[in-house]
């Protein structure tokens, strides 16, 4: 019983959190990353899931990891729309 008590995964800090919600957004979204390291990611199960291993994440966990997600896709969208316009002003030229 008590190696059973042991196993159970703690929640994770903020801040390992918010490197993993960086990192899992960064995957799905991002344009610039290596195909072998999405594909990686992916097999692991990391796309959907809330943390590098199954955790229940508390409501101020939750809250942060999706205010994480939301800023991420932000800036890569942003990123994204920078580069198009960079692209299409060289192509201009």
């Amino acid at each position: 019983a008590e190696a059973v008590l042991k196993s159970k995964q703690r929640q994770p800090s903020f801040f390992r959190l918010a490197i993993f919600r960086m990192t899992r957004t960064s995957m799905k979204y991002s344009q610039d990353v290596l195909a072998a390291d999405k594909a990686y990611f992916h097999n692991k199960g990391w796309t959907d899931s809330k943390y590098y291993y199954k955790v229940k994440l508390g409501p101020l966990h939750s809250l942060f990891g999706g205010m994480m997600d939301g800023m991420i896709k932000r800036m890569i969208k942003k990123d994204m729309e920078r580069k198009a316009l960079g692209n299409n002003q060289s192509n201009n030229s």
